[in-house]
């Protein structure tokens, strides 16, 4: 008797381990009567696996969620921890000049030394937006000089590890992984990241944004978190609009997409919450500036030489033969006062383009094809340089907007409608920037970092088509 039983037991759970229903006496089968699993084991002459009680408790239920749990978390350290490497090599080894042509390191070591927030060449006081030059003077301060080539690099890291993030909202672990690998290994990241330049520290703070309200989107916080959720966007807003024209275009168009939508209306909070935080960091400085330029300023002085600079008779030649528009005026203005020499600058510039009209749209879509392309003119089109510039440029801009399209028409993607809204804001205000301002691969960061996300995708796409089995 007890041999038959071990017998229909053991068939019982080769049944189950098969796949297949078992014996009908299924039930009886899973608890043998009476009997002992190793008196069982003894008797049929192969081993009996124990079985685990009903009353037991589900472990591997448990696992398995702490697991999944952990793994966007593991996913977010891997990137951070690969663009990091990638941004003290190039820290270490390849960048020489850490300096963008902008003012705000001077600045940033005028404040370090103790003599105010001023630019040396000039003397003026409002000349910059503070964002950059206070990150900077704190870095002066705190850390050695033979350090100063690593202070980006938390920059740049925020920035990828925000992309990441997105990514992560958007479409999971595996859009995360790869969207942070192609902005790590991009080679304007690489070679720039650790340059002292305020555009990397702007889009790194908008994005910190947009990763806070996709997050937002897929899993709304709960209570106790949703205050400090509205406080983190609040503060980086604020910041980001002292750190670069860019943002505040940027992140207003952002804000003004979720309260038009009415499918955006969820996020009106945390848009308030972006409107708040820039008029409240712009009105702080344009008070600062009322009192020592004696205006009240919500830019910098420095605005105007450089529309006048990007937009006027001399820019469209100064790119041809130098690569760059900025330092191409011959317009001198006379005068003492800063803001309003800027003024001056400025009411020049739009007279121009008032007048010739022909011209200015000729010497934008020079600089927006300029830019896209990543072309350097003032360097040989063989040089290494170039090259590289053109393929990566090319590459991101084929696989970013396909990725981007395949995330618009998927009607699984969470917060596609906030997604849509904020590569369509960036792309305005990195149009308009470039048809105002001035000409380079970085003026286009904004947008690169929505063809980061998509080339994720993309990649990802691609390799999900490469592995899946062929009939």
């Amino acid at each position: 008797m007890a041999r038959r039983e071990a017998r229909e037991y053991r068939e019982c759970l080769s049944a189950e381990q098969r796949g297949q229903p078992g014996c009908p006496a299924r039930e009886s089968c899973r608890e043998p009567r009476g009997q002992d699993t190793n008196e069982l084991s003894r008797l049929s002459g192969q081993p009996i696996p124990a079985i685990a009680s009903p009353l037991a408790p589900h472990t591997e239920p448990a696992r398995a969620k702490r697991v999944g749990r952990a793994l966007p978390l593991r996913v977010l350290a891997f990137v951070a921890v690969a663009c990091g490497v990638i941004q003290i090599g190039s820290a270490a080894c390849v960048v020489r000049d850490f300096e963008t042509p902008n003012a705000s390191a001077a600045i940033g070591r005028s404040l370090a030394l103790g003599h105010g927030y001023r630019y040396p060449a000039n003397g003026a006081l409002a000349y910059h937006l503070p964002g950059e030059p206070l990150y900077l003077a704190a870095a002066f301060r705190v850390l050695p000089e033979r350090a100063w080539r690593y202070i980006h690099v938390p920059v740049t890291l925020l920035l990828v590890t925000s992309i990441a993030a997105a990514g992560l909202a958007v479409g999971g672990p595996p859009l995360a992984m790869a969207a942070g690998l192609v902005a790590s290994v991009d080679p304007f990241v690489v070679a720039h990241g650790p340059v002292w330049d305020d555009l990397f520290l702007g889009v790194a703070l908008d994005w910190t944004i947009f990763a806070l309200l996709l997050r937002a989107a897929t899993m709304p916080p709960r209570r106790s978190a949703a205050a400090v959720v509205w406080l983190a966007v609040f503060s980086c807003a604020g910041a980001a609009a002292l750190t670069r024209l860019e943002s505040l275009l940027v992140l207003g168009g952002v804000a003004a997409s979720v309260s038009i939508a009415p499918r955006l209306r969820p996020f009106r909070r945390l848009a308030f919450a972006m409107v708040a935080g820039m008029t409240l960091a712009l009105g702080a400085w344009g008070a600062r500036n009322a009192g020592a330029v004696g205006h009240f300023l919500v830019g910098s002085t420095h605005d105007g030489k450089t529309l006048e600079e990007s937009t006027g008779p001399l820019t469209r030649r100064v790119i041809l033969t130098d690569g760059r528009a900025g330092g191409s005026s011959d317009t001198i203005v006379a005068g003492t006062d800063e803001v309003e020499r800027d003024r001056q600058f400025a009411r020049d510039a739009w007279r121009y383009v008032s007048t010739h009209p022909i011209e200015f749209v000729e010497t934008a879509a020079l600089k927006v094809a300029v830019s896209a392309i990543g072309l350097d003119l003032g360097q040989p089109a063989r040089s290494a340089r170039n090259v590289a510039a053109l393929v990566s440029s090319m590459v991101l801009l084929v696989i970013g907007v396909y990725g981007l399209r395949s995330l618009g028409h998927s009607g699984a993607v969470p917060g596609r409608d906030l997604l849509a809204a904020i590569v369509g804001a960036t792309a305005l205000a990195t149009l308009s920037t470039l048809m105002l301002g001035p000409v380079g691969m970085r003026y286009r960061l904004g947008l690169s970092a929505c063809l980061y996300l998509g080339g994720g995708a993309a990649a990802r796409r691609i390799a999900s088509a490469a592995a899946a089995p062929t009939l």
